[in-house]
Order: C-alpha cells, then structure tokens, then sequence
C-alpha cells in the first residue's frame, strides 16, 4: 500500500473515531497549556516567592500567604523537575517565609508548624530551630 494510501486511510480512522467520540457525547481532553520546561517553572516559583517576599515586607500578608502557596503548589505539582536538593532548598525557603507571614498575622499555631516543617527538611539550621523556641 502506498504512503499516501495508508495516510488517507489514517485520517478516515481518526475522523470516524472522534465522531464516534461526539456522538457518545465524550470530549476530548483540552491540549493542555501549562509550563512546560524546567527552566519555565523554575523562574514561575521564585517569581511567585519574590513576590510573596515583596508583599510580606510591605505587610501584605494576606497577598504573601497566597504568593508563597502558588510557589509551593507549582513546586509540589512540578516535584520531578528538580532534583532533590534543589527542591528541599525551595521548600524551605517557601516553609520559613509561610512561618514568617503566619506569625505576621499572628496565627502562632501555624507559624510553628511551617517553622517545624522548614527544620524537618534540615534538622541542622539552628536559625530556623531558634524560630520555633
């Protein structure tokens, strides 16, 4: 059969299989538009962290809240991205600056428990231990 054969008959088939998908009132999934390179989502974190950075230190909390949670959702959406080190590095960063805004607002409760787990990911900063005492 000829190339241009088989690419006709191709095409047929696809045409058929999504009416097919149509009428059973199935979609296809949306082609998605999300980040797709390392370094892409590695900038989006630390853009979303220096801004959460900015705002905490404008007393912003509430908008430095929500900075450093996007920074850590991208982080733990993306998590095989980055090695492990440099993961560790960034959860930190984002669990002390959480902490920081937490105590901020006074939400104490929460501030430990970000400062805790900031040390859990490295029991050897006596800074951040500091915090939590």
């Amino acid at each position: 059969m000829s190339l241009i054969k088989r690419i006709k008959k191709s095409s047929i088939l696809l045409a058929r299989f999504i009416a097919l998908l149509l009428v059973c009132g199935c979609t296809l999934p949306p082609i998605p538009q999300d980040l797709t390179s390392k370094e892409e989502i590695d900038r989006k974190i630390i853009v979303e962290f220096q801004k959460g950075k900015k705002y905490l230190s404008n007393i912003k909390n509430d908008l430095a809240e929500e900075s450093f949670f996007r920074s850590l959702n991208l982080l733990n959406k993306y998590e095989s991205f980055f090695e492990e080190t440099k993961k560790n590095q960034l959860l930190k960063s984002i669990y002390l600056s959480l902490g920081k805004t937490y105590e901020e607002k006074g939400d104490l409760i929460s501030s430990i428990q970000y400062y805790k787990k900031a040390l859990n990911i490295d029991n050897s900063d006596l800074s951040v231990e500091s915090l939590i005492l």
